[in-house]
């Protein structure tokens, strides 16, 4: 039975790591994408700079427009509670 508490805290800590992971990624992206839109680039245009997909892009895009006060942290919330 301890050994099986053990194993279930190490796969705990590792899924914790990899939402860490992907949220780090993720707030990176949303911070590069409206650094780019201060710059008056379309979300094509910040797509292939970023390499990444365009509606991703938009989704941020689209969150900053209605809500140019949230921080990073909240549009990442906010379109991780879209999805």
């Amino acid at each position: 039975m301890q050994q099986t508490m053990e194993i279930m805290r190490e796969m705990d800590l590792e899924d914790l790591r990899e939402i860490d992971f992907h949220r780090g990624a993720l707030y990176k992206v949303v911070n590069q994408v409206l650094k780019n839109a201060k710059k008056d680039r379309t979300s094509k245009e910040i797509a292939e700079i970023l390499d990444e997909e365009e509606s991703i892009v938009q989704q941020i895009l689209s969150c900053h427009n209605e809500h140019p006060e949230l921080s990073a942290e909240q549009i990442i919330k906010r379109i991780e509670s879209y999805a």
